[in-house]
């Protein structure tokens, strides 16, 4: 594989199907997915991957991805939004953007951004400076104590 491109809607629907198939989507609705690509198409955006092996040494990349929660926004938390006056001028295309402006601000056109789930095995986790959970075991009393009560083995 050189490149391959979703150059129309048929493309996009059997992206979304194959990663519904596979296991491998990100965890979003294929409803907002087909919106995405569709809107994509419609802008006139390039829709296209290449084999790592074809990147030059010398293109920059930027790995992206979104952390965080789906949970909605707390009534607490949206107004401290709207008492600051923050709008989202950027819309769906935020992390294209934010990719755009990260390389005006360094001086570098990201020429090969690329995107990144992940899933960690026996992860060590520190909280500022308290440490929760090592080598894929929580560690904190509280947590502890939450297993055992939640009758998982091992606590």
């Amino acid at each position: 594989m050189n490149k391959m491109s979703l150059e129309n809607l048929k493309d996009c629907e059997d992206l979304l199907e194959g990663g519904l198939w596979m296991g491998t989507g990100g965890g979003g609705s294929y409803d907002d997915g087909m919106t995405l690509l569709k809107g994509a198409l419609e802008s006139g955006l390039s829709l296209e991957w290449v084999d790592v092996e074809s990147i030059p040494d010398d293109v920059w990349t930027a790995t992206i991805g979104l952390h965080g929660t789906i949970a909605p926004i707390s009534r607490e938390t949206q107004n401290e939004i709207n008492r600051m006056g923050l709008k989202d001028n950027m819309g769906d295309m935020f992390l294209a953007e934010a990719v755009k402006e990260l390389g005006e601000y360094m001086g570098y056109e990201f020429g090969s951004p690329a995107h990144s789930d992940g899933v960690v095995l026996n992860p060590s986790v520190w909280l500022d400076e308290m440490q929760i959970e090592e080598d894929g075991r929580y560690t904190h009393p509280a947590l502890v104590e939450l297993c055992r009560q939640m009758g998982m083995g091992g606590y």
